[in-house]
């Protein structure tokens, strides 16, 4: 049975290795660089990949045998390792009776040593060995034959590779003829060598095949090489893994290049790993045009991103592809949300079609065009845009679009103003005749011409002397001149010859526009039919619709709201507010003024005042400098009798403090809890003096409380008590139901309350029972909303936590939760510390500091320096006697911060 089974064993190797078309081949590199390796290794000088058929042996590779390519499979050494199907070793062949008696023993060769492992396919034949032998005995340890076990089975992986590409010629050919780079390395080797190289390999790195077969791969990098990179591919090789990275490797002479490498893992049918094959392209110029590129991206930013308009790209689709600081200004959105928005999303439902259209035009026809539309920003303000939009077109293909946007809703609405004065100037029952400085009418109206019954072509461009002389009021013109050169008004009663030879009796009133040097640049004449009293009252309520016409709309955001009540005594209104919301500083800027007098002439005094708020309102300037501007602008317009009392505000809605500067509205209302609280402060009327000091003031606010700013219209007549709840509706109330003797105005900010309060205590700082509880709620609520990063808000907590407790003798805390963030309140009635100068002080140490203030006492500034460490933001109010945490609720710590 044992010779049957032998002889079937047999009969497989031999049809497998017949199979292989390996027997009697020319020589081959591939194998002879094996022996030769394995000579060296050795220190043997003969080497010999053998494969044993039917009655041969025949030598695929020898060396150190020269002249000699088969011998007998009688007298062969090999023959014993295929019959006996594991490695052997012959230490001394004299000494062996095998061997003895062997030609090759006693003849002229005189072998003596011999070592052999066998040659072993994926089917379990042994078809031949490779063997070292040597003339002298010699000793052969088991780590030895290991190794040459190894360098055996890197024979059969040559083998197998020179079978499968002659199976497939076309397959050979192509990655021959590739340019693509490609290598091929065996995994089940020691070091994973490499088994084989390509042409454009060779062409890309400059190296042949006997420098690299046998080799790792490494042997491309160098000193420039990433090592971060390096590590993913051995990472990706361990796990058996493709992958693919550009990487910069070294050619055989020292030159640089950059190698976009793709690595795939080759597995066999049952899923073994057997090669990993790689494909080198050689993407240097890509990379240096790249670097170039980036470089004239640079430059291109540094010009996108300092422009003080809007600049933007749009991708063909029409989303935002690229904004800059001004864009994200103007819009109120953030980068990332922009980035995932349409432009048509921004535009105002009734210019969004024809927007639409100008866009189309620009993609389908590549054209450049400047349009207006109107865009609603995030918080809902509508704001008047020119935009100029020109396609990037590259070789007749459309990229994207470049855009241009400025904000142009002052500018529009100072137009709007002079078309509203204009129209309020013509609308008057009052003729009204406008000269310039060198006595020519330059406009009259409607009323004039049916007061003379005379044409307005009649009278434009005509001096007023001659007028003058017409009618015989030389004399009175001495006096006018004389009078309105003053800066004052001059008013009186004149009769006027109508051409038809009656007299009419008129009022006139003739003022004086001076430059900012004193000049006058016009002269403003407004003549009054004495007998048409009536017409004159229907004029003044079309002057109040006006008015009205241009109010701004309640304002109404997540962090706060304002409402208001206006009612004029007589039609046209001496008051007047305003307000802007300040995206950027999450600011909400507000006026409210009550000019002195009624009818249209003090409300054409209040548009002046709307201008001036809406010109410094977003200026880096202090609140009392801003009012300053507008004194000093007013006066310019007032008359000397004439001043405005006001108040303008600005409400911090992160730090939640109201800063005001009163000027004329010294007293107004804040209702807390049900309860009303009248803050009252000393200040000057706007256009009283041009120079004059304004002081600013600050509240601390809370979530809930209502702010109160009324005209003395209201106040004069009705004052709030104490125990007054929802004083907005008392106060609209009486407004509905009384007959007022004074122009009543409104303006009411609620600060509306953020998230869910999920936690207010206020402990004493020797009640440390109390303080344990708070400190374990609090973990607690951490843990819950935080997961890994609760630690960190822990420790920001417990520091702002132990500050206030060493400064002070009770303590509250406050955590708050809203959809995106905790806020974390400590409030103590100490006596707080200069934050500004503690914050600087902190800024100025780097992280070097960091063991100092680690391990310093508090006066150091250690807790504040972790809290702006581990949080996102910390708020401190002014005093120093109360911070606010915020840490968004999104898992993640950056200790780069």
């Amino acid at each position: 049975m044992k010779t049957i089974h032998l002889q079937e064993r047999e009969k497989r190797r031999l049809e497998e290795l017949l199979s292989l078309n390996i027997l009697d081949t020319e020589k081959e590199e591939a194998f002879d660089r094996i022996t030769k390796i394995a000579s060296q290794m050795f220190a043997v000088p003969i080497c010999l990949i053998s494969l044993v058929d039917k009655d041969r042996q025949w030598f695929k590779s020898c060396v150190g045998l020269s002249g000699i390519t088969e011998t007998s499979r009688e007298v062969a050494f090999c023959h014993h390792v295929v019959v006996g199907d594991k490695p052997m070793i012959v230490k001394d062949a004299t000494k062996d009776p095998r061997f003895a008696d062997n030609p090759l023993v006693t003849g002229e060769l005189g072998l003596r040593f011999y070592a052999g492992a066998p040659l072993r396919t994926k089917k379990g034949n042994v078809i031949g060995t490779l063997c070292l032998k040597d003339t002298k005995p010699r000793k052969f340890t088991d780590e030895q034959m290991a190794l040459l076990s190894e360098y055996a089975a890197l024979v059969m992986s040559e083998l197998e590779l020179r079978n499968i590409v002659k199976e497939n010629v076309v397959l050979s050919v192509a990655i021959e003829k590739s340019t693509t780079g490609v290598i091929i390395s065996n995994p089940n080797l020691p070091d994973n060598p490499t088994i084989f190289v390509n042409k454009a390999f060779k062409s890309i790195t400059g190296y042949e095949e006997d420098d690299v077969l046998g080799r790792n791969c490494r042997f491309l990098q160098g000193s420039g090489t990433d090592k971060a990179t390096v590590a993913k591919i051995s990472q990706a090789i361990k796990k058996g893994e493709g992958i693919i990275v550009e990487i910069l490797n070294y050619k055989k002479d020292g030159t640089p290049f950059w190698n976009e490498l793709k690595i795939d893992a080759i597995r066999d049918q049952e899923g073994n790993l057997t090669h990993f094959v790689g494909f080198q392209r050689d993407i240097s110029e890509r990379k240096r045009i790249a670097v170039e590129f980036a470089a004239r991206k640079q430059r291109y930013k540094a010009l996108f991103h300092s422009n003080n308009d809007a600049v933007y790209l749009i991708e063909p689709s029409g989303r935002f592809f690229e904004v800059n600081e001004a864009c994200l200004k103007l819009t109120g959105y953030s980068d990332e949300e922009l980035q995932n928005m349409h432009y048509s999303e921004l535009i105002d439902e009734k210019y969004n079609e024809e927007t639409r259209q100008y866009f189309k035009r620009v993609v389908e026809n590549f054209e450049s065009l400047e349009f207006e539309t109107e865009l609603i920003d995030k918080y809902g303000t509508k704001k008047i845009l020119s935009v100029k939009a020109t396609p990037i077109v590259i070789e007749d293909e459309l990229i994207g679009l470049y855009g241009i946007s400025k904000d142009i809703t002052l500018i529009k609405e100072s137009e709007k103003q002079l078309k509203i004065a204009s129209k309020l100037v013509q609308s008057m029952r009052e003729a009204v005749v406008i000269i310039d400085e060198n006595g020519k009418i330059i406009t009259v109206n409607d009323a004039y011409e049916k007061m003379f019954n005379r044409k307005k072509e009649e009278v434009l461009q005509k001096n007023i002397s001659d007028r003058i002389k017409e009618q015989g009021l030389e004399e009175m013109q001495q006096e006018v001149r004389s009078t309105i050169l003053t800066g004052n008004a001059w008013e009186g009663q004149i009769n006027i010859k109508l051409t038809n030879g009656h007299l009419k009796s008129l009022w006139l009133r003739v003022d004086a526009i001076m430059d900012e040097s004193g000049n006058r640049t016009n002269t403003v004449c407004l003549l009054r039919d004495l007998t048409e009293k009536e017409q004159i009252q229907n004029d003044v309520k079309l002057a109040g619709k006006i008015q009205s016409s241009f109010l701004p709309e309640p304002f109404d955001n997540k962090f706060v709201g304002l409402k208001y009540i206006f009612k004029p005594n007589q039609y046209v209104s001496g008051d007047f507010f305003n307000y802007k919301w300040i995206e950027n500083d999450t600011k909400l800027a507000g006026v409210v003024f009550d000019a002195m007098g009624h009818g249209i002439a003090t409300a054409l005094q209040t548009s002046v005042l709307r201008v001036l708020f809406q010109t410094i309102a977003e200026k880096q300037v202090s609140l009392a400098d801003k009012v300053k501007y507008i004194n000093q602008e007013i006066t310019k317009y007032l008359t000397d009798e004439v001043f405005v009392a006001g108040v303008y505000f600005e409400y911090d809605v992160k730090k939640q403090i109201l800063h005001y500067v009163p000027c004329g509205i010294n007293e107004f209302f804040i209702e807390k809890q049900g309860k009303v609280h009248k803050i009252s402060n000393k200040a000057y009327c706007i256009g009283m003096f041009e120079n004059v000091p304004f002081d600013e003031y600050i509240i601390d606010l809370q979530e809930g409380d209502i702010v109160h700013f009324l005209t003395d219209g209201i106040t004069d007549v009705l004052h709030p008590t104490s125990k007054a709840e929802n004083l907005f509706s008392i106060l609209e109330q009486f407004c509905n139901q009384s007959t007022l003797q004074d122009d009543a105005t409104v303006m009411s900010l609620f600060v509306k309350r953020q998230g869910t309060v999920l936690l207010k205590e206020t402990v004493c700082v020797n009640d440390w029972k109390g303080i344990e509880i708070i400190k374990q709620q609090s973990s607690s609520l951490f843990q819950s909303a935080f997961d890994k990063d609760f630690g960190f808000v822990e420790i920001s907590f417990n520091e702002a936590l132990n500050n206030a407790l060493k400064a002070s003798t009770e303590v509250t805390v406050e955590i708050v939760q809203t959809n995106q963030e905790f806020k974390i309140t400590v409030s103590d009635n100490g006596p707080g510390f200069n934050v500004n100068e503690k914050l600087q002080e902190i800024e100025e140490k780097n992280d070097q500091l960091m063991d100092e203030l680690m391990w310093a006492y508090s006066e150091s500034g250690r807790g504040i320096y972790l809290m702006k460490k581990l949080m996102d933001t910390i708020v401190y109010n002014d005093l120093g006697n109360q911070v606010t945490l915020y840490k968004n609720m999104r898992g993640d710590f950056n200790e780069d911060k």
